[in-house]
């Protein structure tokens, strides 16, 4: 798994520090490479039971602006952070781990993703923005807009948040609905 050195983004202190802060982050990379592996694991609908879960902690700092790999096997837990220095690591879930985990996740932390909700996460990211002005550029007059133009619907105030998430994460967000409550 290639990690985007840190001379072209700024992508994984910001999921460190994130992920530091009690949230969950995730790199999550697949086991298999062939286009018929991808077509039989969609089918099944198990391409997150055959794929390797690394919390941004589980890599640990980079130490440079030059490239980074984590190297693992589908047949094991251990992987191998290349960097300066190659150093262990493991794939934080065994197989089928992932996504029985974030059941008990969704049941622990379950709320309705309401406009309210939804705008609290926002300002929690600008906030933590914030907080890393130095490396996020022209984010005091973003956050002033924000704060002056206010959201009319979950979607827009999703769309925002999802917006934030890639621009300033490099990550995507993903809402999950437990299959109880998904409408």
């Amino acid at each position: 798994m290639h990690l985007r050195p840190l001379r072209f983004s700024d992508q994984h202190d910001p999921l460190l520090d994130w992920e530091a802060q009690g949230n969950e982050v995730y790199y999550v990379a697949p086991e298999f490479h062939e286009q018929i592996e991808l077509n039989q694991f969609y089918l099944a609908r198990s391409i997150v039971d055959n794929s390797a879960c690394f919390t941004p902690a589980d890599i640990g700092s980079l130490p440079d602006q030059y490239d980074h790999y984590v190297v693992f096997d589908r047949a094991g837990r251990t992987a191998w952070v290349h960097s300066d220095e190659r150093r262990r690591t493991e794939k934080r879930f065994e197989k089928g781990g992932f996504a029985d985990y974030f059941i008990d996740v969704i049941d622990a932390k379950k709320h309705e993703v309401s406009l309210d909700f939804l705008e609290e996460q926002n300002r929690r990211f600008l906030s933590f923005l914030d907080s890393r002005e130095k490396e996020v550029g022209g984010l005091q007059r973003f956050e002033l807009e924000f704060r002056q133009r206010a959201r009319r619907s979950r979607k827009e105030a999703a769309l925002f948040l999802s917006y934030l998430a890639r621009t300033y994460f490099d990550a995507e967000l993903i809402i999950i609905a437990h299959e109880n409550n998904a409408q």
